[in-house]
């Protein structure tokens, strides 16, 4: 069962270390990005993940917390920088079929 921190340590590894293919498996065909931010995706889908994951100003990914780790849903925090300033998380992955098909977040400056 995927939880809210095998999907942040996916994250984490994908925006650190700027590897897609760590998060990329875990996103659904149908995966969207519905909630945006200062010059992320609006509405990214799938296809758009592996060019944010690469080309994004994020550093420091963190995992944070785990609030909820349900059969359709994950909900927790997670720290970030973007473009040098540190952010707080909170975001709830909708799961289908085990992956993410949703991604909705919050984020509040640390």
């Amino acid at each position: 069962m995927l939880t809210w921190e095998k999907l942040m340590h996916a994250w984490g590894t994908a925006i650190n270390e700027r590897k897609p293919d760590a998060l990329l498996p875990l996103l659904a065909d149908d995966f969207l990005w519905v909630t945006s931010f200062r010059h992320a995706p609006i509405g990214a889908h799938l296809e758009d993940m592996e060019s944010f994951i690469l080309d994004a100003p994020l550093e420091a990914f963190e995992y944070e917390s785990t609030i909820h780790n349900g059969e359709d849903t994950i909900i927790g925090t997670h720290l970030i920088t973007w473009d040098g300033v540190p952010q707080k998380v909170m975001a709830a992955a909708i799961l289908k079929d085990g992956k993410v098909s949703k991604y909705h977040h919050m984020i509040k400056p640390a």
